[in-house]
C-alpha cells in the first residue's frame, strides 16, 4: 500500500540570536534540515553546505539501505568540502579546533560512536521517541 508524508518546513531565529544559522530544504521526496553552530562564526556556511549537498538525492529512488549510505556519503563529501576551505579552517582554528579531513571508513565510525553514545544518554536520560 503506498502511503504520502505531508509536511512544512520553519525555522525560527529564536530568542537568542539576531539571525539564523540554519539550513532546510522540503522538496517532493526529501526533507532535510541542518542547524547551524548556535551563533559561531560560519554556522550558516557550515548548514547550508550539507543542506546543498543533500537536495540531488530528492529525485533518486533508492532503498531504505541505498538511502543511507547515499546520505552519509554526501554528508561526508559536504563536511570534507567545508573543512577544505580555507574561511571555514581559519574560524575552526581560531576557536581552537584542529582541523583534519578524514576517510569515508572514519566518518562511519564516528557517525557509529556518536549514534551509541547518544542513545546511552538518551536512555540514561529516559527519553522517550514521540
Amino acid at each position: 500500500m503506498p502511503f504520502a508524508f505531508h509536511y512544512a518546513a520553519r525555522s525560527d531565529v529564536g530568542m537568542v540570536r539576531s539571525n539564523n544559522e540554519d539550513s532546510g530544504y522540503a522538496g517532493p521526496h526529501l526533507l532535510a534540515m541542518a542547524d547551524g553552530m548556535g551563533g559561531h562564526a560560519g554556522g550558516d556556511v557550515a548548514s547550508s553546505t550539507v543542506v546543498a549537498a543533500l537536495v540531488g538525492l530528492d529525485g533518486e529512488a533508492l532503498s531504505g539501505r541505498d538511502a543511507g549510505q547515499a546520505l552519509l556519503d554526501r554528508i561526508h563529501a559536504a563536511v570534507q568540502q567545508a573543512l577544505g576551505s580555507e574561511q571555514v579552517k581559519r574560524i575552526w582554528i581560531e576557536h581552537g579546533a584542529r582541523v583534519e579531513l578524514e576517510s569515508r571508513a572514519d566518518f562511519a565510525n564516528f557517525i557509529a560512536r556518536e549514534t551509541e553514545r547518544w542513545s546511552r544518554i538518551a536512555k540514561a536520560a529516559n527519553v522517550q521517541m514521540e
